[in-house]
């Protein structure tokens, strides 16, 4: 992350790639983002190779990080490749730059990072799969993140849990597990930005590996863990290699990127009584968090209630705006996250970013409603289908390679 924050202090733009990409699909990454430069890991160095040169990319712009703790893969030789050490030893003898100075506003236009999306649409990139004629790059769009919109979300999730923090834990930093791809809106917004933002330890594992990640529970004490549901199926499945360890710390989870099963949800509590399982909702284009779970009032099942600085409307398919609870209709997003568009790409934009005399609304392509939780009295937003298609994620099938370029 310190290297995205670094091109940042050179007015420079960021755009994180998902580790288990091919190299065609990196390829497109950068030739669509108009990538500059690659700072990869030495396990991913082919990959990152061989796309660099479908990109028209020279040798000499892609970086090595080391990664603590993994291996060069066997009969790879890195020693031709500059390294990020090599990098920071020649700017030390460089003359230091002048610091940047924005004009008032800018931050709330400029471009902090290009994240790929499938877009609103609800179209799985493995949609190639079953449509071989459909090319996988033209299913993803490059999703313009301002500096405004990360820090807008960053700061509405800390205000949002500051008071359970305040009276529960005198608003002490907590430990915090962070092995979800930083590529991923996800993982960018609120473990790279929002956990260190509140001066949470994250302890950051290079891929997930089920064995390794309970023993840094134990070991490091976790006490908040994010996660996506195939992650939480893993667990839950695996209830017997669990008590092995010890994972009394752990007293919130939170799950997000697709709706999580309540009979998944119950499975796990069944032995873990003490952990509290949280759902959140948002998009790559809402930068990221809409709606989230509050640690003092959490209903299974829903995605939690609006935090502060984000507002929601259910809206019908002619248009009308929906105003009674257990109603669904497509969910429209306004909030100071939401993004500035897509690369390259008027008419999605467009046709997902709408304005009227209310202000500037996102489409998300969900079906949602709201409903009153029986407990609380607070209202909560249940996410229950796709407009468009089916909700991109499959639970039974987990994709395990969560290192990072």
């Amino acid at each position: 992350m310190t290297i995205s924050w670094a091109v940042h202090q050179l007015n420079g733009i960021s755009s994180p790639a998902n580790a288990a990409y091919s190299v065609s699909e990196l390829a497109f990454q950068l030739k669509h983002s108009k990538s500059k430069c690659i700072f990869t890991c030495e396990s991913l160095l082919q990959t990152a190779f061989e796309a660099a040169k479908l990109a028209n990319l020279p040798k000499n712009r892609i970086f090595v990080c080391q990664v603590p703790g993994v291996d060069s893969p066997k009969g790879q030789d890195t020693s031709a490749h500059k390294n990020l050490e090599d990098l920071i030893s020649r700017g030390e003898t460089l003359p230091e730059l002048e610091l940047q100075k924005w004009k008032k506003g800018q931050g709330k236009t400029q471009v902090a990072f290009i994240c790929y999306s499938s877009g609103t649409s609800g179209l799985p990139v493995s949609v190639s799969i079953n449509c071989p004629q459909i090319s996988p790059d033209i299913l993803k769009k490059g999703v313009l993140i301002s500096h405004y919109n990360i820090i807008s979300n960053v700061l509405q999730r800390a205000v949002y849990e500051k008071p359970w923090r305040e009276k529960h834990t005198n608003n002490a930093t907590e430990v915090v597990m962070g092995f979800l791809p930083f590529s991923h809106i996800y993982g960018l917004v609120l473990i790279c930005h929002t956990s260190t933002y509140r001066g949470d330890q994250v302890i950051v594992l290079p891929k997930f590996e089920l064995t390794n990640f309970l023993r840094c529970i134990e070991k490091y004490r976790i006490f908040e863990i994010f996660v996506v549901p195939p992650i939480v199926v893993i667990m839950a499945n695996a209830l017997d290699q669990l008590k092995k360890y010890d994972l009394s710390s752990v007293r919130f989870l939170y799950s997000g990127a697709a709706p999580l099963g309540k009979e998944v949800i119950e499975l796990l509590r069944s032995v873990y009584k003490d952990w509290n399982v949280c759902q959140a909702y948002g998009l790559t284009e809402s930068a990221t968090v809409v709606t989230s779970s509050a640690r003092s009032d959490i209903w299974l099942g829903s995605s939690g209630s609006l935090i502060p600085g984000a507002e929601v409307r259910i809206v019908s398919v002619d248009g009308k705006e929906i105003e009674t609870y257990d109603t669904p209709g497509e969910v429209w997003i306004k909030a100071p996250s939401v993004v500035l568009g897509y690369l390259d790409n008027v008419k999605s934009t467009e046709e997902t970013f709408v304005e009227d005399a209310s202000g500037r609304w996102l489409k998300s392509g969900d079906e949602g409603e709201i409903r009153v939780c029986p407990d609380s009295g607070n209202e909560h937003l249940w996410i229950v289908d796709r407009i468009k298609e089916l909700i991109k994620v499959n639970v039974s099938t987990p994709h395990s390679n969560f290192e990072h370029h």
